[in-house]
């Protein structure tokens, strides 16, 4: 689900969030789970690609309103950040995709990292 605030809210869009669908974001992932979802990605547009953090209040929201496994992506650009989420969601996984390129993490650091704190990691 490519999630895009708006006001207290986020809504869902489409075609790489550039079409609006009119559906809440939230909404949308609960009727996903109804039809059979067994887990769902969902990705901040606002902070997609900006390496500026992650939306904390968009994984909480998610990870709080279904029972499946919810992975998250957006924004995420530090160790810390990933810290972040997993230590205050209940986020099943995190995605990286422009902190891999363009910032000086690397997936072993972020391993090791993570699996000092006691966070599983798979890669």
């Amino acid at each position: 689900i490519q999630a895009k605030k708006r006001g207290s809210t986020w809504e869902a869009f489409t075609h790489y969030g550039r079409e609006s669908s009119g559906l809440d974001a939230l909404e949308w992932l609960k009727k996903a789970t109804d039809l059979g979802a067994g887990e769902a990605f969902v990705t901040s547009i606002d902070k997609d690609g900006s390496l500026q953090g992650p939306d904390i209040t968009l994984a909480e929201a998610a990870s709080d309103s279904v029972e499946i496994p919810v992975i998250i992506s957006g924004g995420i650009g530090s160790i810390n950040e990933i810290f972040t989420i997993a230590n205050n969601t209940k986020v099943s996984g995190i995605a990286l995709g422009l902190a891999l390129h363009k910032s000086q993490l690397k997936i072993q650091e972020i391993k090791s990292a993570l699996s000092s704190k006691g966070i599983k990691v798979r890669v």
